[in-house]
């Protein structure tokens, strides 16, 4: 009985081995994938730039108009943008969806009747 224990218990280690080389190769394979698009990922974040203007309802609280632009007109943009209350990140993940021809996407004042406000760009891709 121990040899044919030894046996499959061998037979076992070696499926294993199998398995862990195949789940090795997977995350080798996937994670140089990964590193070959972030440099698209970060020149994407350059086409977009945060503007500061003057609206009626901002300069009431001594706020300014935050607005999120394009600055490559050429290609369509999806960007992800946190907003920060007060010094406290909120639960907002916002998605907008920049395309070619749109306008200054507003996104709220930066100082409010409560507090003040920002917001931070999480991340930039381009749309396919």
């Amino acid at each position: 009985m121990p040899v044919l224990f030894n046996y499959k218990l061998r037979q076992i280690s070696t499926v294993h081995k199998l398995a862990l080389a195949g789940i090795c190769a997977y995350l080798l394979f996937t994670s140089s994938t990964a590193f070959a698009a972030e440099p698209a990922a970060a020149d994407a974040k350059v086409d977009v730039g945060m503007l500061e203007s003057d609206d009626d309802r901002c300069v009431a609280n001594d706020g300014k108009l935050i607005s999120l632009e394009s600055k490559n007109l050429s290609v369509n943009l999806v960007v992800w943008v946190d907003r920060w209350f007060m010094g406290v990140q909120t639960a907002d993940h916002t998605k907008l969806i920049l395309t070619k021809d749109t306008n200054p996407v507003a996104l709220g004042c930066s100082n409010t009747y409560s507090g003040p406000q920002r917001w931070t760009i999480y991340s930039v891709s381009y749309m396919k």
